[in-house]
């Protein structure tokens, strides 16, 4: 809870992670089976945690999800979201960060308007009609946003103002994984220890899983339990 990042540095975290191509497979994929040795051994089904979430066949019959993580804590005093997502406008890769988001709130409403102001620049046309790029921030939250080829970057006014990152800190574990593992077909084992509450399926003591299932299952059904591990 005390944890903080701004959604400028999520945006450059997103940045190195769409650079990195084993990343970048693991967080575009919408599922997978994932398959655990073991006292306990099983395949478990799993999909990304996006998929799931309010308005996201409505912008993805609008644009292609590439990648990204999303995040959200609830306590009684506090409820939001943070939320990274790589897409393409105009044949143009897009990334988007946000921050600071209330949990009711519909991330990819933010992000559609974001993209069509984005096509607008890159094909030179009017931009859409207001809320206009500033007007946004208070509609969604904290927002950067850039295009991968360097041709558009955008930070709204509070983009620097400290928000809770939730679980969009596993992209920065999933990256030093993937820097110290240089075999992800090497297994870790769950131990007791390591077993956490919150989304994705149920670990158990002794559950031996691959780095890259376990990647897999950090950043779509995003479990706690194989980041501790």
């Amino acid at each position: 809870k005390k944890s903080r990042v701004s959604a400028a540095d999520l945006l450059a975290l997103g940045l190195e992670a769409a650079k990195n191509p084993v990343l970048s497979r693991i967080w575009a994929a919408t599922n997978r089976t994932v398959f655990l040795a073991g006292p306990h051994a099983r395949q478990e089904r799993i999909v990304h945690g996006y998929t799931t979430l309010k308005g996201y066949r409505a912008f993805a019959r609008k644009y292609p999800f590439l990648g990204g993580k999303g995040g959200s804590m609830q306590y009684p005093d506090l409820s939001v979201r943070a939320h990274l997502i790589l897409t393409e406008v105009s044949g143009t890769s897009l990334l988007i960060a946000l921050a600071g988001q209330e949990w009711a709130d519909d991330p990819f409403a933010l992000d559609i308007e974001i993209c069509e102001r984005v096509s607008a620049r890159l094909s030179g046309a009017a931009e859409p009609p207001a809320p206009g790029l500033d007007a946004l921030e208070a509609k969604g939250g904290a927002y950067a946003f850039a295009t991968l080829d360097g041709r558009i970057r955008f930070e709204s006014r509070e983009a620097h103002r400290l928000q809770v990152p939730a679980s969009t800190t596993k992209i920065l574990a999933a990256l030093c994984c993937i820097d110290i593992v240089k075999d992800l077909s090497r297994t870790l084992t769950v131990r007791k220890q390591d077993i956490l509450g919150g989304s994705g399926y149920t670990c158990f003591d002794g559950d031996v899983v691959t780095f890259e299932d376990a990647l897999y299952s950090m950043m779509l059904p995003s479990s706690n339990t194989l980041a501790e591990s």
